[in-house]
């Protein structure tokens, strides 16, 4: 279907303290909602039409019903208008048009100021189990954003930043909060307009609120080897078969002989992290290259040297060290998903013994603790 012929099954327009529209596509799953609240300069239909795209997308792949509500200017909004009133009349317009039971599943994209939106007010619209948030303005309203990051009790929000986005910086403030569902991720080569730069908004909803399994970030490293031991294989065949994420370093010993093995298993969910610009090692062609360069310029020398080593710990979910006569396992306690991987690993029957460290993954020697940056530095204005 071509795109100039795609329209909304039904349209509405609400005005109270301000003018908001919305666009619903009925899918064949009344229980499955998806809603996208769109940026300020943004119609229901998107820049291009890739909301009501992504919409029709949805319905005939998963089934969804989809709601898109566009979302005022904060200029333009009344003094008693706020966050908390935008997604208490989207629960209203949702639960009229469409209907919501104790079995209804509700996620919710948002777009800027509609992520900003999204966060802040999400208490007013409780069904909403996962949030994929774009670039919220996070550099405007930093403590506000915190704040109720640190008040979410749902199944799953995750930000989603473009590289050069002036909020990604402060990305950093929403990592304490990983335990809480709460993930953050930046994307490389993206600013604040990801549809403009090619990135499809179905990609980052499939890799994040409609995914079916929570993958996670493994660290895998150890002491060098002259061959890779058969226990370290029977663990990263385990990883494999999960399709978990594998994180692994550039040096010379058993770095190689771990790329050397997930090649051999054609395995490409695999992340290389080096200090300069491009790995010195690179076994698996179709890896991706995360390069500590810029971080490593501004350290003295002995602590650069163990910089994507650092970057890796706090990167990952899980660090698995092997050892010569025991694998070692450090995580933060927290994640139930790590957890479950924990306690499969310890089953596989392993010829050396299993060590666990329970409530820090930062062990290694090459971790140094750094200050903690000064939280919402930002002046932040009214919303």
């Amino acid at each position: 279907m071509k795109k100039s012929n795609l329209s909304f099954d039904l349209t509405i327009t609400h005005i109270s303290n301000n003018e908001i529209d919305y666009g619903i596509i009925f899918g064949r799953d009344h229980q499955k909602i998806l809603i996208i609240k769109t940026d300020l300069e943004d119609s229901v239909y998107g820049y291009k039409s890739e909301y009501i795209q992504f919409a029709y997308e949805l319905r005939d792949s998963y089934g969804f019903t989809v709601v898109s509500a566009s979302t005022p200017s904060p200029s333009n909004v009344a003094p008693s208008s706020s966050c908390s009133d935008q997604m208490a009349e989207l629960a209203c317009i949702v639960s009229s048009e469409i209907g919501i039971i104790d079995a209804t599943k509700i996620y919710f994209i948002g777009i800027s100021q509609g992520a900003t939106v999204g966060c802040l007010g999400h208490a007013s619209f409780p069904q909403i189990s996962r949030f994929l948030l774009i670039n919220p303005q996070l550099a405007y309203y930093t403590r506000k954003i915190c704040r109720s990051v640190q008040n979410y009790e749902g199944e799953m929000m995750t930000f989603v930043f473009g590289k050069f986005d002036p909020s990604a910086p402060l990305a950093r403030h929403l990592k304490s909060y990983k335990h809480k569902n709460i993930h953050a991720a930046i994307i490389p080569e993206i600013d604040y307009i990801f549809s403009r730069n090619y990135y499809q908004l179905q990609d980052l909803a499939e890799s994040t609120i409609l995914r079916k399994r929570s993958y996670i970030k493994i660290f895998v490293y150890g002491k060098s080897f002259a061959e890779l031991p058969n226990f370290a294989k029977t663990i990263l065949d385990y990883i494999i078969k999960n399709k978990d994420e594998i994180l692994v370093g550039d040096s010379d010993d058993t770095d190689i002989l771990i790329q050397k093995y997930l090649e051999s298993k054609a395995y490409n969910n695999i992340t290389f992290y080096c200090n300069g610009d491009t790995p010195k090692n690179n076994f698996v062609t179709s890896a991706k290259i995360q390069s500590c360069a810029e971080r490593t310029k501004i350290l003295p020398n002995k602590v650069a040297e163990s910089v994507y080593l650092q970057q890796m710990s706090d990167d990952c979910d899980l660090i698995i060290s092997i050892l010569d006569e025991k694998v070692y396992l450090a995580w933060d306690g927290v994640n139930d998903i790590v957890e479950k991987n924990i306690n499969c690993i310890k089953e596989l029957n392993l010829s050396v013994p299993i060590d666990i460290s329970l409530g820090t993954k930062h062990y290694g020697p090459w971790y140094v603790k750094q200050s903690e940056p000064k939280a919402f530095e930002i002046i932040e204005e009214d919303f």
